[in-house]
């Protein structure tokens, strides 16, 4: 990565655990492209109700590749619904950035099936 990664904790305190979740796996996603220039990671809690119980976490994750526009995933869940630890959520938003990062490279070496130029359009319902 050409700039460090940011993490960011909105509405909540710092979680060392959450932290290191993150580290982790923004060091595995240059595996899937060794040209990501910048990752940054927004962990918060939603706005939501007072009355609600426990809050809903949400992960943001924003790639920055070269000749793209940004990769941006973002997955929520509520903390009731998570069986173990936060990390899930973590897991969940950088799962969807692999898979997007693993789109690019199939399409830059060449593995996904182009079409031919004159088979675009649709079928001439009504000849003249």
């Amino acid at each position: 990565m050409d700039k460090s990664l940011q993490i960011v904790f909105r509405d909540m305190e710092h979680s060392e655990a959450l932290d290191r979740a993150i580290r982790d796996r923004a060091a595995k996603l240059e595996r899937f492209n060794a040209h990501i220039t910048a990752c940054r990671v927004v962990v918060e809690i939603p706005h939501c109700a007072a009355h609600a119980g426990k809050k809903p976490l949400a992960v943001v994750v924003e790639v920055e590749v070269p000749n793209r526009s940004m990769i941006v995933a973002k997955f929520e869940e509520d903390r009731h619904d998570m069986k173990g630890s936060q990390t899930v959520v973590v897991n969940r938003a950088f799962d969807a950035v692999q898979r997007q990062l693993e789109e690019i490279a199939d399409i830059r070496q060449g593995h996904v099936k182009k079409h031919e130029a004159g088979l675009e359009g649709g079928t001439e319902l009504f000849p003249t």
